[in-house]
């Protein structure tokens, strides 16, 4: 069998053998900290390699794990010796985020990867990616023969969550729709790749594109890659909703609204064209409209600064594209990242603790007798914007506010199952993924309402679009030429 040996620089005492050098165009920790790493996605973040040693029908015969969080570990070096059957060394070699991971007991810890009676340069835990979340290599090497071989192999981020074809030996290597054979190499670049990728940056929207909106200001989220879903929070809602498992995406820059869509941005459309439909009216007798108490259409209107809930989600787009040629509701992806960060990974819009009653509008009672907060009903746009509150307010890292509380909002796409969403490839990145209804009712909504739970505000929460008083919506626009 082939063994794995770090050599730190320092080739291994094996006669024959590779050295093999593994580089990464993805970003580690280390970049994220220096001047510019804000620039970086989180969700382009590696920091751990697992190497396995494969038998030629793909058996596991040994492990090595590597913990490579700053710049200086990379590239990776490795004498791979050479097979006593001289076979050729077949390796999975898959570079990943080590929090994604869970423990693999049953794998194989290689004695010269940090077992017993060496130096523990590797891990002694060895552990087991998401699929989804794996940059996966395959790599074939012929014995070597006569002394030392150099042998390069480049881990591409374009090739995360795509996984090998064991059976033809062939493997991603830069391009997810054309796999290469697993004895394909790359050519030796010298220093390090790492943070290199097209993908791994955030781009900015077009300043030109943003768009003029009566009653309205809009923020730019700048696209990037975003890891979606949390399988940590299976089963706690309805369980064909739930954010499992994970998926990356890709989104191309877009603005959003600022905040919900407002009584105020209604009543100056109607002005414009008084055929635009109206929501439901406070105390509806429409069975169709949940709690119609709270509905916040009224004429006279008590305050315009009011977000409009009690619709349907097909008035919602028309909303959105009578201010906008191209305003539309935003997929759930677009959502998703927009409430993370921007690829930043944040739990809550604002962070990673649950909200208090002064951070976001948050279970404040009317269909629920079990409430934790004062005040009743919806709340005007911005009213958590965190003056006075020691945990900040409602707010994303963008500037969007309410994303949190306050209303449940339309997405555009269809109610699906997590691995279901049509839009996303089956394996591999998806970009810009979406998928319209043949149902109008049966769309995602996302984000927690005022009634819900102040625990309850996470940026993966799915629900379905009803009319009611504790749905809303806001709008989105493209960020960039299309």
């Amino acid at each position: 069998m082939s063994s794995l040996v770090i050599v730190a620089g320092l080739v291994s005492c094996a006669r024959d053998q590779y050295l093999l050098s593994i580089d990464t165009d993805a970003v580690v920790p280390s970049q994220l900290r220096e001047a510019g790493g804000e620039q970086y996605s989180l969700s382009a973040v590696i920091d751990t390699v697992r190497i396995d040693v494969l038998s030629t029908d793909g058996v596991l015969l040994d492990s090595c794990q590597f913990f490579v969080p700053d710049r200086g570990n990379w590239p990776l070096s490795l004498g791979i010796a050479r097979r006593e059957d001289d076979q050729p060394a077949q390796l999975r070699i898959r570079a990943f985020r080590g929090r994604f991971a869970l423990s693999d007991p049953a794998a194989k810890l290689g004695k010269q990867c940090g077992g017993p009676g060496t130096s523990a340069t590797g891990s002694l835990t060895l552990t087991e990616p998401p699929r989804e979340l794996a940059i996966d290599r395959l790599v074939e090497l012929p014995p070597p023969r006569l002394g030392i071989h150099e042998a390069h192999v480049r881990l591409a981020l374009t090739c995360i969550g795509v996984p090998p074809d064991f059976a033809n030996r062939a493997t991603c290597v830069d391009n997810p729709q054309q796999f290469q054979a697993a004895t394909s190499l790359d050519q030796d670049l010298g220093d390090s790749q790492i943070g290199s990728s097209t993908i791994a940056k955030l781009v900015p929207c077009d300043p030109s594109m943003q768009p003029v909106l009566t009653a309205m200001r809009t923020r730019c989220i700048p696209g990037g890659l975003s890891i979606q879903g949390d399988s940590t929070l299976v089963g706690i809602y309805d369980p064909t909703l739930d954010p499992t498992p994970r998926r990356i995406v890709y989104l191309s820059p877009f603005f959003m609204d600022e905040t919900e869509f407002t009584l105020a941005r209604l009543i100056a459309q109607r002005k414009k064209e008084p055929r635009i439909p109206k929501p439901a009216a406070k105390d509806s007798t429409d069975e169709r409209v949940f709690q119609s108490k709270f509905c916040t259409w009224q004429e006279p209107p008590v305050n315009d600064s009011l977000p409009v809930n009690c619709l349907r989600p097909d008035l919602a787009e028309l909303l959105c594209l009578f201010d906008h040629p191209k305003g539309w509701l935003p997929s759930e992806a677009q959502w998703e990242y927009a409430a993370h960060g921007a690829g930043q990974q944040r739990t809550f819009p604002w962070g990673s603790a649950p909200a208090s009653c002064c951070q976001a509008s948050l279970s404040r009672g009317g269909t629920d007798a079990r409430t934790q907060c004062p005040g009743t009903g919806v709340e005007p746009v911005r009213s958590h914007q965190g003056l006075g509150c020691v945990e900040g307010g409602d707010v994303s890292l963008d500037g969007i506010f309410d994303l949190g509380g306050s209303l449940g909002e339309f997405t555009r796409d269809a109610a699906s199952r997590y691995p279901e969403r049509c839009g996303l490839p089956k394996t591999g990145i998806g970009t810009d993924p979406t998928c319209l209804p043949d149902d109008e009712s049966a769309r995602i909504t996302k984000g927690a309402d005022w009634t819900a739970g102040v625990g309850s505000a996470f940026a993966v929460l799915r629900t379905t679009a009803t009319i009611s008083s504790l749905k809303g919506f806001r709008c989105v626009y493209p960020g960039v030429r299309q």
